[in-house]
């Protein structure tokens, strides 16, 4: 595995959910980002399909001062709430602004359930961090360009 960002725990501590990507031979650079999850006790790391799910809705995160990365683009897990098995993350939908997000994990089988739900609409909400059993906070930076 490549690359591996953004790594978040299980509620449980049992798995660790993160963003990674493979190599694609002959190319010698990471492609196919998606949500990956591993048992911190052993065991193959497992492809989630979230990329698949994202470019469906048309979700991205946000463009950052590190952009020219292309995983920075990619949503990224920021927390995992155990009421519901939810993971959050931001994105943006066709250049507008970010807003929360949040999709359900099987306890079963560590898949993904279901399609992303929008958390919020306002003015760009990003960066979320969020406690086991459900409030959230992130990040509305207000850029004032005035002088």
């Amino acid at each position: 595995m490549p690359v591996a960002v953004a790594p978040i725990w299980s509620p449980d501590a049992q798995y660790l959910l993160f963003v990674g990507s493979e190599y694609t031979a002959g190319v010698g650079v990471a492609s196919v980002y998606d949500w990956w999850l591993v048992p911190v006790g052993g065991g193959e790391a497992v492809q989630l399909g979230a990329r698949e799910l994202f470019e469906r809705q048309g979700i991205i995160r946000s463009a950052s001062a590190d952009s020219f990365r292309r995983w920075t683009r990619f949503p990224q897990p920021h927390g995992w709430l155990a009421k519901g098995n939810r993971v959050v993350f931001d994105g943006e939908i066709g250049g507008t602004a970010a807003n929360l997000w949040q999709i359900q994990i099987s306890p079963a089988d560590g898949k993904l359930v279901g399609e992303p739900q929008r958390l919020t609409s306002g003015t760009g909400e990003e960066d979320p961090s969020a406690t086991q059993d459900g409030p959230v906070a992130f990040v509305n930076p207000d850029l004032n360009w005035d002088i």
